[in-house]
């Protein structure tokens, strides 16, 4: 036991299970590698690691809190900074084996990309580069674990295709500032609930080794194992802002094997955008729609496991993300007015010309929802007609498929208003010329046909027609808050006229450097409020 320059105790063996050692090494040993790091006290405000400078020392908070700052205050613009706590490495991208060869020559040295300083009060400890030395000759085993818990940012974006997919061609600065913002969770002999079901999905996990059971146990739904590294969860959630988990996700170690993960905070995510390092968001929601669909491509989910392997990157090129604003009819059908020197037709446009002025025109579009849930109402019309007594309610959730690819499914529709939940929706969107065009030029359009309306007309009447895929299957029926059968209760929302809403948005994150700015000028302005408050960067 002993006492920091500022009269803090600390006990560094203690201490070094606030870090990603914990679990990782036997205490014994940490007792044993405690001379190898140093243990320092710091203050709200104190530079812990100062950007340029050599990156030859790793650091981790073990009590206390510091800010990554992403961009300093600037123009009358807040400084955007991301907040980071115990159990996390930071800096020391030079450690890495061969990360110095990398930045260029020998005599050219990994710097750090970021500064970190101070938030609230605590400690931190280092690990120098000559003292990892020393561990490397004194403890091979316990050098080898270390090294592998402070490289794991680096080479989670290397090894995993997803990242790799997005930062393979980064400068050295983008890649480790954004290696900087996942956070590590280890969990060992027990198992512990890490995300549950209802509550808000606010992050990104990768698992990156070991088991994570899913499963909603409220709904006492099937537990589904998941072990496959690099496996991303609440993915969308990067991108959309008030969506809630339908799984509860429990880390399931044994006595052979730990559970280790990484996490990635949508605010953190938005502020590394919003920052400028680089423009990277439309590469990750294009890498975002092709792992998305390659995971419902695997579970069989509607038509897109007809689509080989060779095909998907073109596959996946066709569709857009888009997200709808809170109860917002979803657009399966709309008029454009588009200039022609001929008449044309194809299956989802009908067009006549007069003076080269095209008179009518109608793009349908099919989507599938990824985030939140949609309402699908039976509409007006039934209503009144008295084939129903009241309208009714049918939720969808992720992997619901909405909108028209066939007549079949365009009469389908016509009997229902479709609107996005109180939650939003994310969903991705294809036209269905588009659809047309790519599976007829595979040879697969009329079982691409076949599997959808199949699947979408199970949807609408809770019967799958696979019992084997029932992971999160998507639709649910209840009676809607309608009370009467007047029109002016119905509570369907339009898109005509003045009186009608804005029916789809621009990509998620709109404005985002404007919000993110006056966020963070507004949360600094807040400093030092409760514990736990959300910073800038969430407005939900």
């Amino acid at each position: 036991m002993g006492l920091c320059a500022a009269g803090h105790e600390w006990d560094l063996p203690l201490h070094l299970r606030q870090t990603p050692l914990d679990g990782a090494i036997p205490e014994r040993e940490i007792k044993e590698v405690c001379k190898f790091f140093t243990i320092q006290d710091f203050e709200a405000g104190d530079v812990i690691i100062k950007k340029g400078d050599p990156s030859n020392t790793a650091y981790c908070i073990v009590s206390g809190s510091a800010d990554i700052v992403l961009k300093e205050e600037k123009e009358g613009k807040g400084r955007i900074q991301a907040t980071v706590g115990a159990n996390n490495f930071l800096g020391g991208f030079g450690l890495i084996t061969g990360e110095d060869n990398a930045a260029g020559s020998s005599n050219q040295v990994v710097k750090e990309p970021v500064s970190v300083v101070g938030a609230r009060p605590g400690m931190y400890v280092k690990l120098p580069r000559d003292q990892l030395q020393r561990l490397q000759q004194a403890k091979p085993k316990i050098y080898k674990t270390i090294s592998e818990l402070i490289a794991l940012r680096a080479h989670l974006l290397t090894d995993i295709p997803f990242f790799k997919q997005v930062t393979s061609r980064w400068p050295k600065a983008a890649f480790y500032t954004f290696a900087s913002l996942f956070q590590y969770q280890a969990f060992f002999e027990h198992e512990e609930l890490i995300a549950e079901s209802g509550k808000q999905a606010d992050k990104l996990i990768v698992l990156i080794r070991g088991t994570l059971n899913v499963a909603n146990m409220r709904k006492g739904n099937d537990m589904y194992q998941l072990t496959e590294r690099g496996k991303l969860i609440n993915l969308t959630s990067l991108f959309y802002n008030f969506s809630r988990l339908y799984w509860d996700i429990v880390a399931s170690p044994n006595e052979a094997d730990v559970t280790q993960i990484m996490t990635l905070r949508r605010e953190d995510f938005r502020k590394f955008i919003a920052a400028e390092i680089i423009d990277s968001y439309d590469a990750f929601e294009r890498a975002s729609i092709e792992y998305v669909l390659r995971e419902m491509r695997s579970q069989q989910r509607l038509f897109l496991h007809v689509v080989e392997e060779a095909d998907m990157t073109e596959f996946c090129s066709l569709w857009k993300l888009k997200e709808y604003g809170e109860n917002v009819k979803i657009v399966v059908k709309k008029a454009v007015d588009i200039r022609s020197s001929c008449s044309s037709s194809s299956s989802s446009t009908t067009t006549t010309t007069t003076g080269g002025l095209s008179q009518a025109h109608t793009k349908t579009y099919f989507h599938i929802l990824v985030g939140g849930s949609a309402d699908a109402y039976s509409n007006e019309k039934q209503v009144r007609s008295g084939k129903l007594m009241k309208a009714h309610r049918r939720q969808f959730l992720y992997g619901s498929g909405i909108g028209i690819l066939t007549n079949k499914l365009d009469q389908l529709n016509s009997e229902l208003s479709i609107f996005s939940g109180q939650n939003r929706c994310l969903v991705l969107t294809l036209e269905r010329d588009d659809f047309d065009r790519f599976f007829k030029k595979i040879g697969k359009h009329e079982s691409a046909i076949e599997l959808v309306e199949r699947h979408m007309t199970a949807q609408h009447t809770n019967s799958h027609p696979d019992s084997s895929q029932t992971l999160g299957y998507p639709s649910r029926l209840g009676e809607s808050p309608v009370r009467s059968l007047k029109k002016q209760d119905l509570k369907f929302y339009t898109t005509n006229g003045t009186s009608g809403r804005e029916s789809m948005t621009t990509t998620p994150v709109q404005d985002l450097r404007n919000d993110l700015h006056q966020s963070n000028t507004s949360g600094q302005e807040e400093k030092g409020a409760a514990d736990g408050k959300q910073e800038g960067g969430e407005r939900e």
